[in-house]
């Protein structure tokens, strides 16, 4: 009987098949007999089996030791570049408590952000004493508790720029922090992974950009937990974050 020609295809292209895993299952048996019989035919000297597995457990080693150094020398890094942020800060915070001993710094940390918004849009408060008044809280409380990652150094000209605006923004002056793994330009967010640490973002996140148009001034990072997915906070470059 005649089959149906979309019949005959498909068993036309079966036999095909068939004969195509045929041959590769054959060349593949035949491949392995090759390559046992070259291995029985070579006679490994136990010597240089020895010596083999001797230079690579070096070689291993070698890789080991090597790794861990590079990764405390990257850790002394950081950690480095930290020191030297936080010790900026401090000297603005005292420079700037010493030509203004009159700011009452507890009178400003007890305002509401709409208590604070008000007083520096109606001139109340200076927008340096606000900065500076949080930078020294923030000083504080990184010795308690080591939350502070990084100074924003760039907040002082900002500052600056702030106030030859014709139009100050709902945000005028209004300090703020953003976690570590939040890009700012000039900086590192690495998440708390060693291997981004040296990596420095070339602009700001759009959340900052908004709130800078909007007139608040970012002035430090703050911790993270590694990749951002655990409740602990804490990373192999900046440590666990305590309780105050």
């Amino acid at each position: 009987d005649a089959l149906p020609i979309e019949q005959a295809v498909d068993k036309k292209q079966l036999g095909r098949m068939s004969v195509f895993f045929l041959s590769r299952k054959v060349r593949s048996t035949m491949n392995a007999e090759k390559i046992r019989a070259l291995l029985c035919d070579f006679e490994l000297d136990p010597k240089l089996i020895s010596g083999l597995l001797i230079c690579s457990a070096l070689g291993l080693a070698a890789y080991k030791c090597a790794n861990q150094m590079s990764i405390r020398r990257k850790t002394e890094k950081a950690k480095k570049r930290r020191e030297n942020a936080l010790k900026l800060m401090e000297n603005a915070v005292e420079q700037f408590r010493r030509e203004n001993p009159g700011v009452q710094t507890g009178s400003i940390l007890s305002m509401s952000l709409l208590e604070l918004a008000e007083s520096l849009q109606d001139g109340t408060l200076s927008p340096e004493s606000v900065l500076y008044t949080y930078m020294g809280k923030a000083l504080d409380l990184t010795r308690e508790v080591n939350c502070v990652t990084d100074y924003l150094e760039e907040c002082e000209s900002q500052l600056q720029e702030l106030k030859t605006r014709k139009e100050k923004g709902p945000l005028y002056g209004i300090p703020f922090s953003i976690k570590e793994s939040i890009p700012f330009k000039g900086y590192a967010s690495s998440c708390g992974f060693l291997q981004f640490h040296g990596i420095l973002d070339q602009q700001d996140s759009v959340i900052v950009q908004v709130l800078k148009k909007q007139g608040a001034v970012p002035f430090v990072k703050t911790n993270v937990p590694q990749s951002l997915i655990s409740y602990e906070c804490s990373n192999p470059i900046y440590g666990q974050i305590g309780r105050a």
